[in-house]
């Protein structure tokens, strides 16, 4: 057999003509498998778990009832209605309990209360951005109220923890109209 011209063959490493050659600098590509499983993957992983953990409970922090009265310029104070809305846009308020706590009454009649705790209602459930209203259980038709100051408390669940959340008001009567003023008493 005549010697081969300048053709070295070996057998079995045919190189494939489309396939750029292999140079030593060149890395191998790493499958998907070990990217996804390198510390930095990890770390990216786990503090997007925090950040979303940090969201949610924002969410949930912030899903608190807001209590307000219904200022109606009404002369009596117990027919006002106070409004609790659910402002929050993912969460319900479940077992809601509703208290009024008469902090100062005094009337014209020298009759004086303070600190009486009073159940104002109870609802299944504020919805979504639900609203309910609620009075107080008194009625004081026909009485010059001299002061009066009160907080509502409400009492609620969300996601089955328990929650409360109140608001003081102050009845306001040396002006033409009496009314109620969110915050607690005017020294």
């Amino acid at each position: 057999m005549p010697k081969s011209r300048g053709r070295n063959k070996l057998k079995g490493t045919e190189r494939n003509p489309r396939s750029p050659p292999k140079s030593l600098d060149q890395k191998p590509r790493r499958s998907l498998r070990e990217i996804l499983s390198s510390p930095w993957a990890r770390l990216v992983e786990i503090s997007g778990l925090v950040a979303s953990l940090f969201v949610f409970w924002d969410i949930y922090v912030h899903a608190r009832p807001k209590i307000e009265v219904a200022n109606m310029g009404s002369p009596s104070p117990f027919l006002v209605p106070f409004v609790i809305k659910n402002e929050s846009s993912f969460f319900s308020l479940s077992n809601v309990r509703w208290t009024c706590i008469i902090e100062n009454y005094e009337d014209d009649h020298g009759l004086t209360m303070s600190d009486n705790e009073m159940s104002g209602g109870v609802a299944e459930s504020i919805g979504i951005e639900g609203v309910e209203n609620y009075r107080c259980p008194v009625s004081v038709e026909g009485i010059r109220i001299k002061s009066l100051s009160v907080i509502i408390k409400v009492e609620y669940e969300t996601l089955g923890w328990s929650r409360e959340a109140e608001a003081p008001f102050l009845w306001v009567t040396d002006i033409a109209k009496p009314q109620w003023i969110a915050g607690a008493k005017i020294k």
